[in-house]
């Protein structure tokens, strides 16, 4: 009996250990001691089933703990054929420039007119609104049910996603133009007083925060061990996630305001600079290097082992994501001002002339939709229908 409790005991300080590390190696690690043990203390298959079943619920919160990246890859959604229509248009009473972002069946955003916006998907309609301090053009994140979106008025804001309740407000010394990222019951956000901030989910009380050299505009990418973001100082930061002390940091030559996007053992992103960078994300050290005709102010976007780019030159491009070799571009009407969505049979991404592009992942053109303002959101896919936000004071959904 004294046997089978010491077994029991290690068992769950291991399975601790995994659940803390969040490595499937571990578990393996875990069977082959406990089989040992077994032999050792000649303990009953009964008691090694038992300890088994114990570790094996402990390896479920491995879902829970995964790496946040901004990446806009979107499953479960229709092949667009022929000619796009719309829809549904909802207007509000200023120009949208961030992204929508959808949750259970509603759309938040937020508008120019100082309000945040939460719009049913399927009808247009509007299900609530939220004044804010100023205008925002934070595209807002969506985590267990709470909103959390950056304000001008120097405001990171959380709301209940389904009624717009206000939950609380954590006040910085600049602008938040950037995308908030939730990861493990913190919130993380840059500002433009140069610092970037660890917030609690929660509370909305600061845990910590670290100054860069220049506005942060640039979204988050998060694993768990650290925390990644671009900064107008030309800099990519890597900062451990609990303290918010600085590992690493790689320079290029522009600014940054793209989010980095985690791909596998690398980290890639864009720079003001024209180059797309590929760097090692634990000590970052350059892999590779790719150059558009133009400024690239739009995160990278990764599926199957390509990262298309959307530049200001007016090409969108489809690069290897392990090497930089380019496999095609395609050429619009405008300057692309943002991040591409991608699903594994086509590509929709916007334009500065206001137009809606889709294209297949060989880049042929499969249609378009045309609107007369400045479109620099990335589109939401879901199902058979695209959302995007404009200039024009619209949110759209079209198929």
């Amino acid at each position: 009996m004294k046997k089978t409790l010491l077994v029991i005991l290690i068992a769950s300080l291991i399975a601790t250990a995994i659940y803390v590390y969040q490595s499937q190696t571990a578990y393996n690690s875990l069977k082959e001691l406990l089989s040992a043990l077994q032999k050792t203390l000649n303990i009953d298959d009964k008691s090694k089933i038992s300890t088994e079943k114990t570790a094996a619920k402990n390896t479920k919160h491995f879902k829970k703990t995964r790496p946040v990246t901004r990446n806009r890859y979107f499953s479960g959604v229709s092949l667009p054929v022929g000619k796009m229509k719309i829809k549904w248009i909802y207007r509000t009473n200023g120009r949208i420039a961030a992204s929508p972002t959808f949750d259970r069946g509603h759309l938040l955003f937020p508008s120019l007119d100082e309000n945040f916006y939460a719009i049913s998907a399927k009808t247009g309609a509007k299900i609530w609104s939220r004044p804010l301090g100023s205008n925002s053009k934070s595209t807002p994140t969506v985590i267990k049910n709470v909103a959390y979106i950056g304000c001008n008025d120097h405001h990171l804001y959380a709301f209940k996603a389904d009624n717009g309740k206000p939950l609380w407000k954590f006040k910085t010394v600049g602008k938040i133009t950037a995308s908030p990222t939730c990861y493990l019951g913190s919130v993380y956000v840059g500002s433009h007083d140069h610092y970037f901030y660890c917030v609690d989910a929660t509370t909305g009380k600061q845990k910590w925060k670290w100054k860069t050299g220049g506005v942060i505009q640039s979204a988050a990418s998060i694993n768990s061990k650290l925390v990644y973001f671009g900064s107008d100082d030309f800099h990519i930061y890597a900062l451990h996630r609990v303290t918010g002390k600085v590992k690493w940091r790689f320079t290029t030559k522009g600014k940054i305001k793209g989010a980095p996007i985690l791909y596998g053992s690398s980290l890639i992103f864009t720079s003001e600079d024209n180059n797309v960078y590929c760097i090692q994300r634990n000590s970052g050290v350059l892999k590779w290097m790719f150059s558009c005709e133009g400024e690239i102010v739009a995160s990278p976007t990764l599926s199957k082992d390509f990262a298309y780019i959307a530049s200001i030159d007016h090409h969108l491009y489809a690069i290897s994501a392990k090497d930089s070799g380019l496999k095609w571009k395609f050429k619009a009407d405008g300057p692309l001002l943002a991040s591409a969505a991608v699903t594994k049979d086509f590509v929709c991404f916007t334009t500065k002339r206001g137009s809606v592009y889709f294209v297949d992942r060989n880049g042929k053109k499969l249609s378009s939709f045309h609107t007369k303002k400045t479109i620099e959101s990335s589109p939401w896919l879901h199902k058979n229908t695209t959302y995007f936000t404009s200039h024009n004071r619209h949110l759209y959904a079209i198929e």
